[in-house]
């Protein structure tokens, strides 16, 4: 039986490995295809990964900066 693109588009990645196993592990295009989309689901992940590393630096980088003028402001009173 043949997927809907959603019930294709919303199997994890074992679940597409299992049916490669059973279905199509003699059909050449279809083999192919699931193939592709394991390495598509394998690389989306990797880009969530690297979204919420780089939205994590960020906010670091704005927490160091406004440590950074609270230090500034707090040396000039001092000082001062």
């Amino acid at each position: 039986m043949a997927w809907t693109f959603e019930q294709f588009e919303n199997m994890s990645t074992d679940e597409l490995k299992n049916e490669y196993d059973k279905r199509y592990s003699d059909e050449i295009e279809s083999r192919d295809f699931i193939l592709n989309e394991i390495s598509r689901k394998k690389t989306d992940r990797q880009t969530q990964k690297i979204v919420t590393l780089t939205k994590t630096v960020k906010n670091l980088t704005w927490a160091i900066f406004l440590l950074t003028i609270i230090n500034l402001i707090l040396v000039g009173i001092n000082v001062f």
